[in-house]
């Protein structure tokens, strides 16, 4: 299961290549069922001290391929500040489970951009704690500018009907940390609460969000 990197290059402008359970950026191991889908939909708010604030919504479809793959197809549309194009540029996304129970590999576009996000995804069981690290690079739209190493690590603690996480990222630049939860609130889906924040500014960014499997 995975979430928008649009959600950060598209309001915060901070480089990510993965995609994770939402809230998380940091993606996890597991590939939607064949046939199967997953929708994943909710809003993002930046509230900093220099009153440059940000909002916005998007939406995400996954698609199971064959067990072993899956794509995603996500959009982002921006609130505030209005714009006369509100809809951001979209993403496609193929996720390929390469070892069982421990590593994908993914690799992002945003479509008519040159830029490109790959993606080396390691999850591991500790119960009853699931760890994820992320080792990514993402191409620069620009031949004249670098690309960005990304790395991160996120943990997921379950509960009955809550789970608690988290998630700690580097991208060259920033340092920046997420805390949050997901509240299960139906079988196949849950709602997402998190805040990020960067290591070295005083920007907050609060989300929540829907994810269902179907």
């Amino acid at each position: 299961m995975n979430l928008v990197r649009f959600i950060f290059v598209f309001l915060f402008c901070v480089p990510v290549v993965s995609w994770g359970a939402f809230p998380l950026s940091t993606d996890d191991i597991g590939i939607t069922e064949q046939e199967k889908y997953s929708l994943e939909t909710g809003v993002v708010s930046v509230r900093n001290t220099y009153n440059a604030n940000e909002s916005g919504v998007f939406i995400a479809i996954q698609h199971g391929i064959n067990g072993k793959m899956d794509m995603i197809f996500s959009v982002p549309f921006q609130v505030e500040p209005s714009t006369a194009n509100q809809v951001g540029t979209a993403t496609l996304t193929g996720r390929f489970n390469l070892i069982k129970d421990l590593f994908t590999f993914t690799v992002a576009n945003e479509l008519g951009s040159q830029e490109c996000s790959i993606n080396a995804v390691f999850t591991r069981e500790i119960s009853p704690v699931s760890v994820h690290l992320n080792l990514g690079f993402e191409t620069s739209d620009s031949a004249d500018e670098p690309g960005a190493r990304v790395v991160s690590a996120a943990f997921e603690y379950p509960f009955k009907k809550f789970d608690i996480v988290g998630e700690i990222g580097n991208d060259n630049v920033r340092t920046n940390w997420l805390i949050g939860t997901r509240w299960k609130v139906i079988e196949n889906g849950f709602i997402g609460i998190g805040l990020r924040n960067n290591t070295d500014d005083s920007t907050n960014r609060y989300t929540v969000g829907f994810h269902v499997d179907f």
